[in-house]
């Protein structure tokens, strides 16, 4: 079994345990049953995500994938209702002025099931001779992984607010269950900006999510023993949440993320190449790199790409995604190409950050063409 497999159980069986022990100590407590039915959720998420990473076949994976899209919309909600109860003296006041923002944690998951059933995972590409996969997502699945990060942004924010409000050994009572969580919903938001960038998922993602979980659990349950389970009364101020650290870095995080997005797309709609592009192209060249440009969907974009010096590149435009068998009957497309030269069956315009995952590519060794290189690095 691969060692990041093993590590997915691993971690399940540890988020379980957390809750088995806090449930049967801490069983009378609204805080601590809510924790461990957090940690439930994160003890299924973890079993589904190791599912996912040992399928083999690409059709066992979809199914997998929209039950752990369900599972982890649950799990910021919990999560806000933990964060608002940790450590906190007056966590009544804080659950009844949030009880609007926990519904709508709770509902707005469920109804976007309700309307996208059909459109969360949209594809599956899965290569058996280099055992790369990517999962596609639709509407339904972008919609959840936009949810995540708001609602893990959420998470953090409360995080901090107890974190700041403590001093002396009340902050040295809860960090580490403070940097535990902070982990795993770093990772959250990592994760669902790169689905939403690339409209799917890759498993680096969701192996950063189970190391991260894994760490989380073992930083939580380090806390639980250090304090033997000990219970602090912290009375966070209102104005921590107005000048939050949590809210500037991830705004300045999904600023960094759009603006990558704004340069890819750049390389298309104007008949003149963009600032940005030529500047990463000159770049490469003054470094003596071979220069290789994906998501290439249209001539005009290949044309610019050759004008300006690029080596490679890969997408639409040269071909679908292709079965390892049909690589060696494909034959790139010249950068020359006109509109009305594409071969029958490619499209005009294709979606957004889709990749082919499962092809590895061949260089055309005639001039003036750019090369199909399809694969992963």
């Amino acid at each position: 079994m691969p060692l990041l497999i093993l590590i997915s159980y691993i971690a399940a069986a540890f988020c379980g345990g957390l809750a088995v022990v806090l449930l049967s100590l801490k069983r009378q407590a609204f805080p601590w049953m809510i924790f461990a039915c957090g940690m439930v959720l994160l003890s299924a998420e973890m079993v589904l995500a190791g599912s996912i990473l040992s399928a083999g076949v690409s059709a066992n994976v979809a199914p997998w994938q929209e039950v752990r899209l369900a599972t982890h919309a649950l799990i910021p909600g919990t999560w806000l209702v933990v964060s608002l109860c940790y450590s906190r003296g007056n966590y009544r006041e804080f659950v009844r002025k949030w009880k609007t923002v926990v519904m709508c944690c709770f509902i707005v998951p469920v109804a976007t099931f309700v309307v996208f059933n059909s459109s969360l995972v949209s594809t599956v590409l899965f290569s058996k001779t280099n055992h790369l996969l990517f999962i596609g997502l639709g509407a339904g699945g972008q919609l959840i992984h936009l949810y995540l990060i708001l609602g893990s942004i959420l998470v953090l924010m409360n995080f901090e607010r107890t974190f700041r409000s403590a001093v002396g050994v009340m902050r040295w009572r809860i960090k580490y269950f403070v940097l535990g969580a902070a982990l795993f919903f770093g990772a959250t938001i990592y994760g669902s900006s790169q689905a939403l960038l690339y409209a799917g998922i890759h498993p680096l993602s969701i192996k950063i999510e189970v190391l991260a979980t894994l760490l989380m659990t073992l930083l939580i349950g380090y806390s639980f023993l250090r304090t033997k389970l000990g219970e602090s009364e912290i009375y966070p101020s209102y104005e921590i949440l107005q000048h939050s650290i949590t809210f500037i870095l991830a705004v300045a995080y999904l600023l960094s993320v759009g603006l990558f997005a704004k340069f890819v797309s750049d390389l298309g709609g104007s008949t003149r190449p963009s600032p940005l592009v030529s500047a990463m192209v000159a770049m490469g060249k003054a470094l003596g790199l071979e220069i290789v440009a994906e998501g290439v969907e249209t001539p005009d974009q290949a044309a610019q790409l050759r004008a300006l010096g690029c080596d490679k590149a890969q997408g639409y435009l040269f071909a679908r995604p292709l079965s390892p068998d049909a690589i060696d009957n494909h034959s790139p497309l010249s950068v020359h190409a006109r509109p009305g030269d594409r071969p029958d069956g490619f499209p005009e315009k294709t979606g957004v950050g889709q990749t082919l995952l499962d092809t590895q590519g061949r260089e055309d060794p005639s001039p003036g063409h750019l090369s199909a290189n399809a694969g992963a690095d």
